[in-house]
């Protein structure tokens, strides 16, 4: 997570296929086509960084809770969530 209390972005890094990839966690957008999602419009800014994200994509610290406390008692994300992979 990057951000501050009231604006963040959440992330997660898997291994898929012998590397790492890294996505960017959002709530579902309509129909949950990714394809259809905003573009990166909105700005997360932490330390002396800032992250473009979509709307769907920000979220404060009382809407994740529930998402990381999913994946911790189950290990796996909320199947309701949108992945989008960063290119590092």
């Amino acid at each position: 997570m990057a951000g501050r209390r009231v604006r963040l972005t959440a992330e997660v890094r898997r291994a898929e296929g012998g590397r790492f990839r890294q996505y960017v966690l959002g709530r579902a957008v309509g129909d949950r086509d990714e394809a259809r999602a905003p573009a990166p419009t909105e700005e997360i800014e932490w330390s002396d960084h800032v992250a473009l994200v979509s709307p769907h994509e920000v979220w404060t610290s009382a809407t994740v809770t529930p998402v990381f406390r999913h994946w911790f008692e189950t290990g796996e994300l909320p199947a309701d969530l949108t992945l989008r992979e960063l290119d590092l």
